[in-house]
Parts: C-alpha cells; sequence; structure tokens
C-alpha cells in the first residue's frame, strides 16, 4: 500500500472535513421547509455577514450584541508579533469574555524570558535557522508555523541577550584560541557575576509580576469592582519595592546619608502598603472585625508572593545550565589540543554536544518561560474557562486545498475515493 500513501491521506482529509461539516448541522433546529441557525460572529462583521448571506440566499436575519455576562466565543486580535506567541496562550486555555487579552503583555515577556534563559549568539542563530528552514523553505502550515515563528522571534532574543552576556557556543572563541580571543560582553558574564544575574532576575520578575496586577486591576474595573481591583494591586506596588529598598539600600549606593534615606523612603512604602491594603482590602464588608480579617488575610499573601519571586531564580539556573555544558563541550573539543587533528576532534564533538545543548537548553527554556507565565503571572489575574472562536473551516491533516476550483479530473478522482 505505499505506493498509495497518497490516497489514503486524500480519502482521511475527505472524510474529515465531511465530519466536520455534519458535526455543525446539529446546530441547526429544522423544520418542514425551513431551518432555524444561531451562531457567533466577530461583532465588526456582523452587518457584512448577514447582507452576504441575503444577497445569495433566500433567508431572513437579525444581529444582536452579547449580553451583559454573558460568555461569548474568544477571538484574540493583535499584531502579528504578538499573534505569534498565542499558541502558548493556547496551550494553557481561553480567556474568559469577560476579561482583559494577556497577549499584549504575555507575549514581549516571554521573548524576553526565553531569551534570557537560553541567552547565547551561537544557539540563538542556529534557532533561527532550524525555524527559518520551516518557515520559509518547507512553508509548514497551522500550529507548526505559529510555533517556528514564536521561535524564531525567541532566537532573536537569544541572539541580543547572547551579546549582552558575552555567550557564543558557550566560550569556543576562547578555547579555539586558547585564551587569546574572547567574545565580547556588552553588560556581564553571567558565569563571572551569578549573584548579579540572581539579583536583576528577581527584579525583573517583579516587573512582570506586576504587569499582572495591572491586568487584574483592568479586569476589575471591567466588573465595576474597581476599588478591589486597587486593594489587591497596590498594596503590593508599595510592600514589595518597600521591603526591596531596606533590604537593598546598601547595594545601591556606598553614601551612608543615602542608604539611610533609602532605608526609610522604603520603610515608609512598606507601612503605606499594608494600611492600604487594611483599609481598603475589605470593601464593601459593613463589619469593621470582619474587614480586618480580610485586610489581614490579604497581607498574609506577602508569602506567596516571595515564592514567586523566588521562582525567577530559574532564569539564573538555566543560563548557567547552558554556559556550563557548552563550556564543557569545547572543553572536551580540544583535549587534541591547537593541533589539525585537535581543530578536526573539536568540530566533530562540537557538532554533536553543541546541538544537543541547544536541544536541552531550548526545552528547558521553552518550559519555564510558560511555566512563568501560567503559574506566577496568570496566577494574578487569569479567570479562563472561556473558548476560542472557531468557525466551520476545512480542516484537514495532510492536503492543503490551494485551489477552490477543482477541475474536472480532481472531482471525478474524488467521487471515486467516495464510492
Amino acid at each position: 500500500m505505499a505506493d498509495r500513501c497518497g490516497r489514503l491521506m486524500t480519502c482521511h482529509d475527505y472524510l474529515l472535513v465531511r465530519y466536520d461539516r455534519a458535526g455543525a448541522g446539529g446546530m441547526t433546529q429544522d423544520g418542514t421547509y425551513t431551518f432555524f441557525l444561531q451562531v457567533w460572529v466577530i461583532a465588526d462583521q456582523a452587518e457584512k455577514i448577514g447582507r452576504q448571506l441575503a444577497e445569495q440566499f433566500n433567508l431572513a436575519w437579525s444581529c444582536r450584541p452579547a449580553r451583559e455576562g454573558e460568555e461569548t466565543p474568544v477571538k484574540l486580535k493583535n499584531n502579528l508579533l504578538v499573534r505569534a506567541f498565542e499558541i502558548v496562550l493556547e496551550m494553557y486555555g481561553a480567556p474568559s469574555s469577560q476579561e482583559t487579552d494577556p497577549m499584549p503583555v504575555m507575549a514581549p515577556f516571554y521573548m524576553i524570558l526565553f531569551g534570557m534563559m537560553l541567552s547565547d549568539v551561537g544557539y540563538g542563530s542556529m534557532l533561527m535557522a532550524g525555524t527559518a528552514y520551516m518557515l520559509f523553505k518547507k512553508k509548514v502550515e497551522g500550529k507548526t508555523r505559529q510555533m517556528s515563528m514564536m521561535l524564531f522571534i525567541s532566537g532573536i532574543s537569544s541572539v541580543i541577550w547572547g551579546f549582552m552576556f558575552g555567550g557564543f557556543f558557550g566560550d569556543m572563541i576562547t578555547a579555539v584560541t586558547q585564551g587569546r580571543a574572547d567574545f565580547p560582553v556588552l553588560w556581564f558574564n553571567p558565569m563571572d557575576s551569578p549573584v548579579k544575574l540572581l539579583l536583576f532576575s528577581m527584579i525583573f520578575g517583579v516587573i512582570h509580576l506586576f504587569f499582572g496586577l495591572g491586568i487584574h486591576i483592568r479586569n476589575e474595573k471591567m466588573k465595576g469592582n474597581l476599588i478591589g481591583g486597587l486593594a489587591d494591586s497596590v498594596t503590593w506596588y508599595l510592600i514589595i519595592p518597600g521591603l526591596g529598598l531596606m533590604l537593598g539600600a546598601g547595594a545601591l549606593s556606598d553614601q551612608a546619608t543615602t542608604v539611610a534615606l533609602l532605608k526609610s523612603v522604603g520603610q515608609w512604602m512598606a507601612i503605606a502598603g499594608v494600611a492600604f491594603g487594611l483599609i481598603f482590602a475589605g470593601h464593601g464588608i459593613k463589619n469593621p472585625f470582619k474587614r480586618l480579617l480580610k485586610g489581614l488575610g490579604t497581607l498574609y499573601g506577602i508569602t506567596s508572593y516571595l515564592s514567586d519571586i523566588l521562582s525567577y531564580a530559574r532564569v539564573l539556573a538555566l543560563v548557567l545550565a547552558t554556559s556550563v555544558i557548552a563550556t564543557v563541550v569545547n572543553m572536551l573539543g580540544m583535549l587534541g589540543g591547537a593541533s589539525v587533528f585537535g581543530y578536526i576532534l573539536f568540530a566533530l564533538i562540537g557538532v554533536f554536544g553543541h546541538t544537543l545543548n541547544l536541544a536541552l537548553s531550548a526545552l528547558s527554556a521553552f518550559v519555564h518561560s510558560c511555566r512563568l507565565q501560567y503559574v506566577e503571572m496568570f496566577g494574578k489575574f487569569f479567570i479562563g474557562g472561556g473558548s476560542f472562536w472557531n468557525p466551520l473551516r476545512r480542516s484537514t491533516t495532510y492536503i492543503r486545498i490551494e485551489d477552490k476550483k477543482a477541475n474536472a479530473e480532481t472531482v471525478k478522482e474524488e467521487a471515486a475515493i467516495a464510492s
């Protein structure tokens, strides 16, 4: 049957399209001479769709906007850059139609986090080359194309962070030149300053979480509960930076007076945040005792925020893991020394070792970047429970239909398959 795989694939997709169409027929209510169909369409296209149907068929149609509180399918509207990362959200689930689209915030943070975790010019370039081949040479479609586009953009971020941290296949240039040349570092080398990267990762994590709290405020405002949203968010906007200034003032300045001033500012920010939480967390509760308990319960969430911030230490772990493995590969490759045999051995070990490291590091960056979005950021605002708008279309697995007007021979072949 090997020489007939093409016909089997065509038959598979033909039956798949018929199956989807038959399933959509269950949405209609049939009478003797008429049928009634109620569907969701994109709001700004409803009038246009109704007029086009009326021009082609003998029918009556009407449309109405979604009612307040009515759950509707979700159709995301984003630019090309953000749309490439929608596959990350789709793997998690659709947001509710009553909340904000998280993609404009999630996409840039995902790109930055992925790039930081891989952070190597060589690996980023390999990732870009591989995904560019899938996009422009193989011209993959569907989810594969979306994933390839997302990884291509993330590869660009990896190259940028590779220049910032000075990574090109680890320390390949240093190893090959026996220490006579080094790849330039635009910011700092994480291998030499791991504590600096750890602190930066946590600061970046705080910014990431604060954007999530900002979306929470917007969601609550859409529900008419702006005070509740502010109580849940402004409290931490004050407490976390305040504690940060109190603990890290010494690292920001060498002047004793400046350090004392920063600690004082941080102390008052933390006190203001506690007071704000105690006053407004129980908004709407008339009983003062219950209101106080509600405020204290909100402040107990500091333990959750501390664990969330510590979760961003995985950025340091993955950067060091990628760099250390790459360094070990280079060290093993140069065991033959600076000779013809040594460079041949280096090429063989390097190709295998760096390809394996790229696969492991890219997979880790993908998984942990998703984790920081799903758990840390989404945990601050995401409601979920919605469904993506999925209109009836030809969804095929093996066959791509490029021309709607099939020639007579194709029609004859499909008739033969159907029979």
